[in-house]
């Protein structure tokens, strides 16, 4: 459970909501305003597809991982876990005690950004909204495959919804039965940790990239020149 001290840095700026880099653009790459909103760059859309997926990809991971660690068998988006359904969660997850599959889908959400502020006016607002979402999207489909659906939200900030901690508590319990030094703790902690890289990651790259997209050109920078 380590960060490099950049990394950490930077972690901790977003949690004072202070920029990720000193002397910024007043505007982003996408044209929203940075200096009203330090923590833009969590939810800005050119983030999005490269350290976004990032860091939902490195929480899938993990958490495959840790199901893997306690004797499951596990598989990241694993296609016909819901028939001929298109739609595939994030993981699923089999141990041998229990022949029913658990799916997870994993999201992390951003209450400061504007689509969530609404939501947000409340603890875990802009989670559980997303919860609803995604249990729309699959509870009926994973029931008719005869498997056990679950959200796994976390907020950018690192609250963790109802349904992520129940799924945090499930590892715990596999974890006592199998005499594992594997604690609700330790997962608790890991999953902090992962988020905290993820969030770093998404900022540094937001700031390089409006600093790259808002660099002057080559002429502005030229000094007169006595000769």
């Amino acid at each position: 459970l380590t960060m490099p001290c950049p990394i950490f840095l930077m972690a901790l700026r977003f949690r004072l909501n202070v920029p990720p880099k000193e002397f910024l653009p007043h505007l982003c790459t996408c044209s929203q305003p940075l200096s009203s909103s330090p923590s833009h760059f969590q939810s800005c859309k050119f983030t999005k597809p490269k350290s976004g997926t990032l860091r939902h990809n490195s929480l899938v991971q993990l958490l495959s991982h840790f199901a893997q660690s306690l004797g499951a068998e596990t598989q990241i988006e694993p296609r016909g876990a819901l028939g001929e359904t298109s739609k595939r969660p994030d993981l699923e997850i089999r141990f041998m005690d229990d022949p029913a599959a658990v799916l997870l889908d994993v999201s992390v959400v951003h209450p400061a950004a504007k689509s969530h502020l609404r939501a947000a006016q409340h603890p875990l607002g802009a989670a559980l909204r997303r919860e609803r979402l995604q249990s729309q999207k699959y509870d009926a489909l994973a029931t008719s495959e005869g498997a056990h659906f679950s959200p796994f939200v976390v907020e950018s900030y690192g609250a963790m919804s109802k349904s992520a901690l129940t799924v945090v508590d499930w590892f715990a319990c596999q974890a006592r039965q199998q005499n594992s030094n594997i604690t609700r703790k330790f997962l608790v902690e890991a999953i902090s940790v992962c988020l905290m890289r993820g969030n770093a990651r998404i900022a540094i790259e937001g700031a390089h990239l409006t600093a790259r997209n808002t660099r002057p050109p080559f002429n502005a920078l030229q000094i007169n020149a006595p000769f």
